[in-house]
């Protein structure tokens, strides 16, 4: 319960365009919470402890989030409201559900038709190719807030999409013409020649 008040918290402050606000009360979060845990393990010695740690940093940081908030409030829901957020909520948690588990799909297909050697190395290429796309997704989060606002007013989005795909493969092109040619270097030099055994 506590989490779910406090996504609905974070999506509010994300769809008023404070998505760098949004981050900072998560990473504060992030910190009260490791804290809490630490010290909670070192005193009781109990692994239950790391839930509780993780409820009370969020019933904190989210009652934070929610008292900074001027015009938003929570109100009580009619059981015709609660009836369609539960019809959203069985379909986000299926669509959340495939898209955790689609990346994973393809490592096990490899390693049950080729080889789970050839699945370790197919793992190591994907973690090595993620930050080609920091800054597409960092755009796309941004971008996310104000195409939103404008296609709401029915207002062009065009010149934001296109500043967006101007910028958004700065390192994913370097990167893809650097590993056509040096994909066997860069593997080795990051994991061991191993990995390219």
């Amino acid at each position: 319960v506590p989490e779910c008040l406090y996504r609905s918290v974070v999506t509010v402050y994300d769809s008023r365009g404070k998505v760098a606000l949004s981050g900072y009360y998560d990473l504060l979060r992030g910190i009260i919470q490791t804290l809490l845990q630490v010290v909670l393990i070192i005193f009781t010695a109990n692994f239950l402890y790391l839930f509780v740690a993780s409820a009370i940093s969020t019933v904190i940081i989210g009652s934070l989030m929610y008292l900074k908030l001027e015009d938003v409030r929570i109100k009580t829901f009619s059981m015709e409201e609660v009836s369609q957020i539960k019809s959203f909520g069985v379909w986000n948690s299926v669509d959340a559900l495939s898209k955790r588990v689609e990346p994973r799909i393809t490592t096990i297909i490899i390693s049950a038709i080729l080889s789970p050697a050839i699945a370790g190395v197919y793992g190591v290429v994907l973690r090595t190719t993620r930050p080609a796309l920091y800054i597409s997704r960092s755009l796309s989060r941004t971008l996310f807030v104000e195409t939103s606002h404008r296609k709401s007013k029915d207002e062009s989005i065009e010149d934001e999409v296109s500043l967006g795909l101007k910028y958004a493969p700065i390192i994913a092109v370097p990167m893809f013409f650097g590993t056509v040619g040096l994909s066997e270097n860069i593997l080795s030099f990051l994991y061991t020649p191993e990995y390219t055994k």
